[in-house]
């Protein structure tokens, strides 16, 4: 078998490649702010190939694990569990007001301004409100 010159793409596929990149990623943002506009874009880039990829794979997935259901006892049974249990997730999911506009509303109208001072002898920051 003949060798390819290059970086491998195995070395992004390892755990701790994933981290150096990840750490790189952060380090970048840390001292560069500007850069994250264009650098979001890879970001996006690869985020929508994971979903163009994944989607596919979950629904097959899906039908492979709805289908060994149905071969099992009783599958009446089981079907009507399976959507029971994925009613309620998705219920559960949904009723929950991460957003709404009265929290909104509330968090805008309780701004209080806050100084921080550095204390004389501590050196420490110390919060002084009103």
């Amino acid at each position: 078998m003949k060798k390819t010159k290059g970086i491998s793409l195995s070395a992004f596929s390892h755990p701790l490649g994933l981290l150096l990149a990840t750490a790189c990623g952060a380090l970048l943002g840390w001292l560069a702010p500007g850069w994250s506009a264009p650098v979001a874009l890879f970001g996006r880039m690869f985020l929508a190939v994971m979903e163009m990829a994944g989607t596919p794979l979950l629904m097959v997935a899906t039908a492979f694990g709805l289908r060994q259901v149905i071969a099992l006892p009783y599958p009446g049974r089981r079907l009507l569990l399976v959507l029971a249990l994925s009613t309620a997730a998705l219920l559960a999911s949904t009723t929950r007001e991460i957003d709404s506009p009265k929290i909104r509303a509330a968090s805008s109208t309780s701004r209080v301004p806050v100084t921080l001072t550095r204390a004389p002898s501590s050196g420490r920051a110390r919060h002084v409100g009103t």
